[in-house]
């Protein structure tokens, strides 16, 4: 790959980096959110259910399967899911972006190297 293309590659890597970087702050934040909505009305449930009579062992069972905790369950692990990949994505970009240094050094060594041979 001739250097200039690298550098264009390296300039989009960069961006995409960037767009992700911005990202994971809302992504963590929602995360964090949807945990908390999630822990609350679960103990919620279980307070509920304990105050019922039901035994602790099935409470928290009983209260799992409650459609509301449920549900803020699920929307607890699709934003985890949202952010890991976020992080995936990161991780892949700085992966490309190390590769296209390693490239362009690489460019640069082989054309100083041909410069030092034309003029021996």
């Amino acid at each position: 790959m001739a250097p200039e293309e690298v550098i264009k590659e390296m300039h989009k890597t960069s961006i995409v980096l960037q767009e992700k970087l911005v990202d994971i702050v809302p992504l963590t934040t929602t995360v964090a959110y949807a945990q908390q909505d999630y822990r609350i009305s679960l103990a919620q449930e279980i307070v509920k259910l304990r105050i019922e009579g039901v035994s602790v062992s099935l409470a928290e069972i009983i209260a799992k399967g409650n459609p509301e905790v449920a549900k803020l369950k699920v929307a607890h692990v699709i934003s985890e899911a949202e952010r890991q990949a976020c992080m995936k994505s990161i991780a892949v970009n700085m992966s490309i972006a190390d590769t296209n240094r390693s490239l362009l050094k690489a460019s640069k060594d082989e054309s100083i190297a041909s410069r030092k041979n034309y003029y021996d």
